[in-house]
């Protein structure tokens, strides 16, 4: 890769991807809600309007990491901005790209999007659960119709879907959970068994960049975990 789209670079995992581009002197383009200095930015928000049409000039490699999360909100106004963002924003950024000839396009999804499985086994690509709540089920709509687009346009898409991100300034449940603890706040949890499937952010920014590199990639789901299921206790 030479030139590369970020989408997301001001979040956890999307400032954790753009600082390991910067390191293989990828020449890096952003695409933000604001400008980021002394980096060349489109300025879009994805849940307001159209994404420019010069955003992917001489792009060869998209990494599509943002989208809507965290909102406990059931109104229909949420609803539709979660689709608007994560389906229909996903969809559009695609189509350009095909028709800007981009030739990878990587979208970071989430483990919500293959649903809880339904056994005590480790749930795998295979698995075709219901997804989780409208987050879920938005990203694995994404999912389908972007598996879509790079099979008929031959622009090799690939999908990672993280199981639950840790490191440096997380953010989300994790965090909450992680401060309460060291409030005091978080009781002792007892033994059940149940296991969750973690992975540090800089690994998954490496199997970011893998499925970017690998051919044999192309048109795959990949579940990102560190392969090791964690008590939860």
């Amino acid at each position: 890769m030479t030139k590369c789209l970020i989408t997301g670079s001001t979040g956890f995992i999307g400032s954790r991807l753009f600082a390991l581009l910067k390191t293989i002197e990828c020449d890096v383009r952003l695409l933000a809600r604001s400008k980021v200095n002394n980096y060349e930015t489109v300025v879009c928000n994805l849940g307001k309007g159209r994404i420019p049409r010069h955003t992917l000039e001489s792009i060869d490699t998209v990494f599509h990491l943002a989208g809507f999360a965290h909102d406990m909100q059931d109104s229909r106004k949420v609803k539709n901005l979660y689709h608007t963002v994560n389906v229909e924003a996903t969809v559009e950024l695609a189509r350009l790209a095909v028709e800007s000839g981009v030739k990878r396009f990587v979208f970071v999804s989430s483990i919500k999007a293959g649903g809880l499985p339904l056994s005590e086994h480790c749930a795998s690509e295979s698995d075709q659960n219901d997804p989780e709540g409208i987050y879920g089920d938005t990203k694995r709509e994404a999912e389908l119709k972007l598996l879509k687009i790079g099979k008929e346009s031959g622009m090799h898409v690939s999908i990672i879907r993280p199981s639950l991100v840790y490191g440096p300034n997380v953010k989300g449940n994790l965090q909450l959970m992680l401060l309460g603890v060291k409030k005091g706040w978080f009781p002792p949890l007892p033994e059940t068994g149940n296991k969750r499937s973690m992975i540090h952010v800089d690994d998954l920014v490496r199997a970011i960049l893998l499925v970017a590199d690998d051919d044999r990639a192309n048109g795959e789901i990949f579940i990102a975990t560190d392969g090791t299921p964690h008590s939860s206790r």
